[in-house]
Order: C-alpha cells, then structure tokens, then sequence
C-alpha cells in the first residue's frame, strides 16, 4: 500500500498514450457501427415502403409530398367523428341506438343551421350547451366509447335520419317549438 491506494488502482487510473489511442479507435469503430446500422435499418425500411431510388451517398429518397385539399378534408371529418363518438357516449353511453342516433342528429342540424356555429366542433364546445363538456362526463367517454357510439355517428353521417331535432334532454321540459319526443331517457324537440 502506498498512502493508502492500492498501486494498481492508480495504474488502471492513469491511461498511457497508446490506451488513450486504443479508446479514441474504438470510438471511431463504434460510431461508424452505429452509422452503418441506421443506415442498413434506413435501407430497409425504404425497400419495404417502396422507395427504389437511391440518392446521395446510397441512401433512399424520401419524398415529402404535401396533403392534397381531399386529404385534409377527410382527415378533418374523420376528425369530427370522433369527437361526435365521443359526446355520443358522454351524452348517451346508455342509452338505445336509436337515441344515440338523435344525438348525433342534433348536432348536425345545428350545423347546417345559421343560428348555430358552423362546425361540428364548435357545435359542441360552444359553451353553455352541453353540461357534459364541464362536467367530466366529456374526458371520461375518451377512454369509454362503444362501437355502438362509432356506428351512431357513421350511420347518421351517410343518413341523417332526423333532419328536424335541434334540441334534447333528459327531461319533458326539453326547447323547441315542436312536440317532444322521448327515445329512452332523453326528450328530443325541433
């Protein structure tokens, strides 16, 4: 011992020129390992996609193409069905198909009516409309939804059985100027 450390714990310490060398080569093994792994994995995912030409330095192309206007519209309705499934099952999780329906129904009048907002979304966070956005009902449905909410909301897309229904709650009560109607436990009105 050697004031206290161990004379070979200070040898493995201190590295000599030729192991700082060594570490520095290894390094450099290393690193071009990894390059070549990224870009034999690059390779190969660019073989599965699809992409046949190869650019600069053997890598593939990557195209960027931009989303065409019928994209973006379709992501945007696929966007607003979701959110639709969503307020179905935070309004009328248990509630019949055909009540269910009603809902999404609802929101779709108020769409194409001028006295509503334009948007299925604006449609629902419009405040004061439906207590199930403040409520907690809304983020609970996220993690909730049925198929039966997905099937309301696609069957009403293409059919939009009810053209009249503006209004619903749980009680007779209900707005609207026309008679209500009871599906299951909601009133529906015009």
């Amino acid at each position: 011992m050697n004031g206290g450390y161990n004379k070979f714990e200070l040898e493995d310490d201190v590295k000599t020129p030729q192991a700082h060398k060594k570490g520095e080569e290894m390094k450099k093994v290393l690193v071009n390992a990894l390059a070549l792994g990224v870009f034999f994995c690059a390779s190969i995912n660019a073989k599965a996609a699809g992409y046949s030409e190869v650019g600069e330095y053997g890598r593939p192309f990557v195209y960027v193409t931009e989303d065409t206007e019928e994209q973006i519209q379709e992501e945007i309705k696929l966007g607003e069905m979701e959110l639709l499934a969503q307020l179905v099952e935070a309004e009328a999780g248990n509630q019949p198909f055909e009540g269910k329906c009603l809902v999404v129904d609802v929101i779709l009048n108020r769409v194409e009516s001028p006295e509503w907002p334009d948007t299925i979304e604006e449609v629902i966070f419009q405040p004061g409309q439906f207590s199930v956005i403040t409520n907690g009902a809304w983020d609970k449905a996220a993690w909730n939804m049925q198929p039966s909410d997905y099937a309301a909301v696609e069957t009403e897309m293409e059919l939009h059985s009810n053209k009249e229904v503006i209004y619903f709650n749980n009680c007779k009560a209900v707005s609207g100027d026309g008679i209500p109607f009871k599906v299951g436990d909601h009133w529906f009105n015009s």
